[in-house]
């Protein structure tokens, strides 16, 4: 009985340590996997949390790229528009003293052909009748310079009208011409008919 009793004790240690032996597996093959988990869960959120940090980098560097182009756009019109406007300003510059030079051009053109005209007509009026008194007053008498002054005036008017519409000056001509014509010529055939009439009664006595 004793000896039944012994292997029954020594069976029941068997199974016991056996028994103990699994749950000791059993607790050391949970204690491993946990800690394998909370290793693997680590590493899963380092690795997602390092893809994550890229993706917000990406979308980051993405989003400074289109602020930075959208900036560069912006300065780009700005410049674009100062030099447009810059070359807008000089172009009416050069216009308007474009517009400038012809019109102060054309105020001298006027102011310098009515001084000419005048100078002109000044000149030629007192050359002629300088030639007229001197050639002659000292042959001629007065009822004869009369008339040849009557004359040479008539022939220079038609000289100087010809001259006139030659250079244009068509309405210098009307105005001036007629006026000169009318004004001398009235004086001078009064006085061509007064010296006739005293030669004619000279004559006559």
């Amino acid at each position: 009985m004793l000896l039944e009793d012994e292997r029954h004790l020594e069976e029941l240690e068997e199974r016991h340590l056996d028994a103990l032996k699994e749950r000791h597996l059993e607790d050391l093959e949970e204690r491993h996997l946990d800690a394998l988990k909370e290793r693997h869960l680590e590493d899963l959120e380092e690795r997602h949390l390092e893809d994550l940090g890229e993706c917000h980098l990406d979308a980051l560097k993405e989003r400074h790229l289109e602020e930075l182009e959208e900036r560069h756009l912006d300065a780009l019109k700005e410049r674009h528009l100062e030099e447009l406007e810059e070359r807008h300003l000089d172009a009416l510059k050069e216009r308007h003293l474009v517009d400038l030079e012809q019109h102060h051009l054309e105020a001298l053109k006027e102011c310098h052909q009515e001084d000419l005209e005048e100078c002109h007509l000044e000149a030629f009026i007192e050359r002629h009748l300088e030639d007229l008194e001197e050639r002659h007053l000292e042959d001629l008498g007065e009822c004869h310079l009369d008339a040849l002054k009557e004359r040479h005036l008539e022939e220079l008017e038609e000289r100087h009208l010809d001259a006139l519409k030659e250079r244009r000056l068509v309405d210098l001509k009307e105005h001036h011409l007629d006026a000169f014509k009318e004004y001398h010529l009235e004086d001078l055939e009064e006085r061509n008919l007064e010296d006739l009439e005293e030669c004619h009664l000279e004559a006559f006595k």
